[in-house]
């Protein structure tokens, strides 16, 4: 058999509905799921490539950086629960690099749309905003893109 020489780890429970309905599951499998995955993957030595997201950024009001503060709100409203286990969950990577020297990446997506999502779902949206503004030509003639305002759930 052949030597695995990356794994993906993209699996989260995702969704304002879950988050907001069930923010306990939210941390046993972003969290706690998390650290399974990566308590594995030192004995293997493969490359580990984690996805997270933008969240974590929360409401910082400054340009999205890399290395920027994350600034979320209160720990009361669950709708910090999804945020605050991705962020969690990249510590725990970055804790196997320093502690065992276990490569990983890890990719903060913004909008991701795929297979069994709708064009009404939030990725849906931008999807379809997004092909609107290349069948207009809008973006290439240089006009402004009609990029929606973010969806804000509620606190």
């Amino acid at each position: 058999m052949p030597r695995v020489n990356t794994v993906f780890h993209l699996a989260a429970v995702v969704g304002v509905e879950n988050y907001l309905y069930d923010p306990l599951r939210i941390f046993d499998v972003n969290v706690t799921g998390t650290r399974n995955f990566l308590a594995l993957s030192p004995r293997h030595g493969a490359r580990v490539v984690m996805a997270s997201t933008s969240e974590v950024f929360g409401r910082n009001p400054n340009a999205v950086a890399e290395d920027g503060d994350c600034v979320l709100g209160s720990t009361r409203p669950a709708r910090w629960s999804y945020s605050t286990s991705k962020a969690i969950a990249e510590h725990l990577a970055f804790a196997m690099y320093t502690t065992y020297g276990l490569p990983v990446t890890v990719v903060r997506y913004f909008n991701v749309y795929g297979s069994r999502q709708h064009d009404r779902d939030n990725g849906g949206r931008s999807c379809r905003t997004c092909n609107q503004d290349c069948k207009s030509r809008r973006s290439v003639a240089g006009r402004k893109p009609l990029i929606p305002q973010p969806i804000m759930w509620p606190v």
